[in-house]
């Protein structure tokens, strides 16, 4: 009993201590990214820094515009379908709103998947009728989201296919678990928009390099 206390314990710490890691040093990222940055590229070469330097910097406004996107798209869809859930009678809307909210951040199959839970949830409490204008709302909305709010917004800058998109948020969740699905494409975004950056200065940066 004392084993199984203490490890639980040592697990609960573990957990804790991680968290403040990942805290800590997703601030000291935020605050001082630039320093930070500068720092560990300063070792390379005068073009080799350059390209490194550039690539980085598109690939952070890019983390930027769809952590800034998604937040948007993903705070009106839940509104929008936790109103709806509120509107059905289903007990629980805010925390239907806030599953919707926090999928929104995983492309394509975040928003089946929230459509599906509320949906559900509507038919368990409510019935088949309230359970179909749920899904109704859902769709629609789902489907405004992708067609008009999300190049809207983006102006197709960070349209990825959803194909690929599907593909992966799989391999990451097979990868990585939950967090994998979560930061796949963002990450995939960000290794265009700095493979983007690198090949679309290499000519620039030989024609300037010493010989």
């Amino acid at each position: 009993m004392l084993s199984g206390a203490f490890s639980v314990l040592i697990t609960t710490g573990g957990l804790l201590a991680g968290g403040l890691l990942t805290f800590v040093t997703t601030l000291f990222f935020v605050i001082d990214r630039r320093r930070i940055f500068n720092g560990v590229t300063a070792p390379l070469g005068p073009v080799r820094r350059d390209r490194v330097r550039a690539a980085g910097r598109a690939a952070w406004r890019v983390l930027c515009s769809y952590v800034q996107v998604t937040l948007t798209e993903a705070f009106v869809v839940a509104i929008f379908i936790g109103s709806t859930a509120a509107v059905v009678g289903i007990p629980i809307p805010f925390t239907m709103g806030v599953i919707v909210f926090i999928l929104g951040f995983i492309p394509t199959i975040g928003a089946i998947v929230s459509g599906i839970i509320v949906t559900m949830a509507a038919y368990v409490t409510q019935g088949f009728t309230q359970a179909l204008v749920v899904a109704i709302v859902a769709i629609v909305v789902q489907q405004l989201d992708a067609n008009v709010l999300y190049p809207y917004l983006t102006s197709r800058r960070l349209s990825i296919h959803p194909l690929a998109s599907i593909l992966l948020v799989t391999s990451g969740g097979v990868i990585a678990g939950l967090f994998g699905a979560f930061v796949a494409v963002p990450l995939a975004a960000m290794l265009l928009a700095a493979r983007g950056s690198l090949v679309g200065n290499e000519h620039e940066l030989d024609i300037i390099a010493p010989p």
